[in-house]
């Protein structure tokens, strides 16, 4: 997805302007306005939930209506890097990525299909492996900042990204812990950084092998099997009523 923001014009780095982000996404978002139109959340055929945070009080807020792409805009906003938006929906209020305070939204996707499995994808290493995966360093790496990585001040700051790194990762673990999903991906990503978009098609196919794999282990469990039969059953049935509907 990055790969194809970048060729039509997707986030750009920039300079000047007002806003509080070393990207702009004007071009990403007339992408995705071209795949997926006015679409709001009603109008998708699956349940859908994204995930932000007011910017002003750190406030978790679920986006579940209205335009799909207006939503999106304010679920990729990673601090920094891309702005925050006012999202109509939620009556303009300025939002961010919620992985901020929520990295595994567990909770909230239980309540989309209540009783079906939740799986969950991780893009870090366990714990126990962290040593052999250090924290990346991003910001070195961006392309607007890569010729000023010298001065002193972007020494400081890059220090800082790195151990706000190892601040997710730990927030990203006790959520694991705390909220305990059925399932748990972990693909073998973790040498791929935020702007290697290159690797697009390669992520794809190690997360898809990676998900095949932990699903078929879990199905094989003869209880699990049984549950998973059930869970199928119960979701085409709502699906039928929504189309009913």
């Amino acid at each position: 997805v990055f790969a194809a923001f970048q060729r039509n014009g997707g986030p750009r780095p920039h300079v000047f302007g007002r806003a509080p982000s070393l990207y702009r996404v004007e071009g990403a978002m007339a992408l995705m306005r071209a795949l997926l139109g006015e679409r709001t959340f009603a109008d998708l055929a699956l349940p859908l939930a994204l995930t932000s945070v007011d910017a002003a009080t750190a406030e978790p807020v679920p986006l579940r209506r209205g335009d799909v792409v207006d939503a999106l805009r304010a679920a990729v906003a990673i601090p920094g890097l891309f702005p925050p938006h006012a999202v109509a929906a939620e009556d303009g209020r300025v939002l961010l990525d919620g992985g901020v305070v929520d990295p595994i939204p567990v909770a909230l996707a239980r309540t989309l299909a209540p009783g079906v499995p939740v799986l969950a994808v991780v893009l870090q290493p366990p714990t126990a492996d962290w040593h052999a995966h250090p924290a990346s360093r991003r910001l070195e790496r961006l392309p607007l900042l890569r010729h000023l990585a010298g001065w002193r001040v972007l020494r400081a700051l890059a220090i800082h990204v790195r151990t706000a790194e190892w601040t997710r990762r730990t927030l990203t673990e006790a959520c694991l812990a705390a909220e305990r999903p059925e399932l748990v991906v972990r693909p073998e990503v973790m040498h791929v950084d935020l702007f290697d978009h290159e690797l697009a098609l390669d992520l794809v196919g190690r997360g898809e092998r990676a998900a095949d794999a932990v699903i078929d282990a879990w199905t094989e469990r003869p209880a699990q099997r049984s549950a998973h039969r059930e869970a199928r059953s119960g979701r085409r049935a709502h699906h039928s009523r929504g189309r009913a509907r």
